[in-house]
């Protein structure tokens, strides 16, 4: 799972910028408008995944509209894929594994990756989601995975009641527990806190 995540923050991070370039300097302004078309439905793709259920309703966002939208993205990379080969080479680059960023760890680090993952609720059509985090440090065999909520109320109930705290300047020493304490717990004595 660590490995995937790597491998995708890997390509957003490094293919983005040498491929925008590449491909602006290409002067081929129709392949450009394609990667700019890519590039916007990209973020909105990325917008969607962050809004809550009841967000994306009260915005008629509805499965068959990301569905589409997600369509459309992929038909334009495939596009992109092959009308640009530097688009081709970046998106198939070797990728990074989690040994790779555990060699680069001092003792005293560790690697904390937040993953969402949405599912289906079985026998039903309701979708749910979790938040789990990927903990790794140098000395681990390997990387450890630390649920964080079961319930998907981190995105709605904890996640607003963590807005209010900061736009009312309140203390706030629930959300530690919420958002953080699991992962704390985990955390050998040597890592710095």
């Amino acid at each position: 799972m660590l490995n995937l995540q790597l491998t995708r923050k890997g390509i957003l991070f490094y293919s983005t910028l040498q491929v925008q370039q590449k491909i602006e300097q290409s002067n081929d302004s129709l392949l450009i408008q394609k990667y700019q078309t890519w590039k916007a439905q990209c973020a909105t793709l990325a917008q969607y995944l962050q809004m809550s259920l009841e967000e994306k309703a009260s915005q008629q966002i509805t499965p068959a509209v990301e569905a589409e939208l997600l369509a459309n993205t992929n038909f334009l990379e495939k596009e992109l894929s092959l009308a640009s080969k530097d688009f081709k080479l970046n998106f198939a680059q070797e990728s990074m594994q989690w040994q790779d960023l555990q060699a680069l760890l001092a003792a005293n680090e560790a690697l904390v990756d937040i993953v969402r993952i949405e599912y289906t609720v079985p026998n039903t059509t309701q979708t749910n989601q979790i938040y789990a985090t990927l903990l790794l440090t140098a000395n681990q065999s390997l990387p450890q995975l630390i649920t964080l909520n079961t319930e998907g109320t981190l995105d709605t109930r904890y996640y607003t009641y963590y807005l209010n705290k900061i736009n009312n300047q309140n203390s706030d020493d629930y959300s530690y527990g919420q958002f953080w304490s699991k992962i704390q717990a985990k955390l050998p004595p040597s890592i710095s806190q």
